[in-house]
C-alpha cells in the first residue's frame, strides 16, 4: 500500500489525536523581535545539514489566530495541550530528506516556538498550567482506529525530565517515540517511526520550545535520535530563552 506523504502526516496526527487577546499595540514583543530571537540557521551545526540547503521557514501569528500547542498524549492517546498564547513565532529548519513529492521516506528537522502571553503573570500562569497538564503525559500509550478504510495501530512512549534551572529560567524536556502501522504487515502495508525530542523553558512573558524530529518509513533504527541531537535541542531552548527579554 502506497500513501502520499501528506496522508501519512494526517495519520500520525489522527492517531495521536483563555487568555483575552490584547491589542497589537499592547503586545510586549514585535514580530521582528520574536523572529530575530527564534532559532537561526547559524545556531545549527553545519554537520547537521545533509542534502538540504541552509534555509529556514518562519511563521508568526497573534490572537485570535494562535492555537493551543500540542505537548504530548495521555494514556488513551488523546492530545494534551498548553495554553494558547497571545503571540506565536515559529522557526523551522529542515536538515535531511530522502525522496521527494509524495515519495518522501525520511525527514529530519529542528524548530523553535516562542509563545508570548502579554505579561509575566500570564506567562507564569500558563507555565503552571503546563506543568499540571504534563502530569497526564503517559509513559506508554496506544490506540487503533480505522482511517480511510485502513486499520491504523499506533504505539507511543514518552519520557519527561526536569531541566536544571538556569539563571532563574525553569524548564523540562520530553522525548516521544511513535510507531505507526497502517494496513497489512509486509510489503503491502506502511510503517512509520518518529522520534522527537522537545525542550521547554519559561522566561519573562514567554514559554519557549525547541524541537528535534526524525521521521522514517524505512526502519526504526533510522528514526532514532542521538544524544548529540538531544543535547543540542536542550541547549537551543535555553539559548533562545536567554535572547528573549
Amino acid at each position: 500500500m502506497k500513501l502520499k506523504s501528506s496522508t501519512t502526516a494526517v495519520l500520525v496526527v489522527a492517531a495521536l489525536s483563555a487568555i483575552a487577546a490584547p491589542s497589537a499595540s499592547a503586545l510586549p514583543y514585535s514580530k521582528s523581535q520574536l523572529l530575530k530571537d527564534s532559532l537561526q540557521v547559524s545556531d545549527v551545526p553545519s554537520s547537521y545539514f545533509i542534502n538540504k540547503p541552509k534555509t529556514r521557514e518562519l511563521s508568526y501569528s497573534v490572537q485570535p489566530n494562535t492555537n493551543r500547542f500540542e505537548m504530548c498524549v495521555d494514556k488513551d492517546g488523546h492530545k494534551v495541550f498548553g495554553v494558547a498564547p497571545a503571540q506565536r513565532a515559529n522557526s523551522a529548519i529542515s536538515l535531511y530528506q530522502q525522496g521527494s513529492g509524495s515519495d518522501i521516506s525520511a525527514t529530519r528537522s529542528v524548530s523553535s516556538d516562542i509563545y508570548s502571553y502579554g505579561t509575566t503573570a500570564k506567562a507564569k500562569a500558563a507555565w503552571k498550567a503546563l506543568l499540571e497538564a504534563k502530569k497526564r503525559c503517559a509513559p506508554k500509550a496506544g490506540t487503533s482506529l480505522p482511517f480511510q478504510g485502513v486499520n491504523v495501530d499506533v504505539e507511543a512512549t514518552q519520557q519527561l525530565k526536569t531541566s536544571k534551572v538556569s539563571n532563574g529560567i525553569p524548564g523540562y524536556t520530553i522525548e516521544q517515540k511513535v510507531a505507526l502501522a497502517a494496513g497489512e504487515s509486509g510489503p503491502g502495508g506502511l510503517s512509520i517511526w518518529v522520534d522527537g525530542f522537545t525542550a521547554y523553558r519559561m522566561v519573562c512573558k514567554t514559554i519557549v520550545r525547541a524541537q528535534f524530529a526524525n521521521y522514517s518509513t524505512i526502519s526504526l533504527a533510522d528514526s532514532q535520535l542521538t544524544n548529540l541531537w538531544r543535547n543540542f535541542t536542550a541547549a537551543a531552548a535555553l539559548k533562545i530563552a536567554r535572547r528573549v527579554h
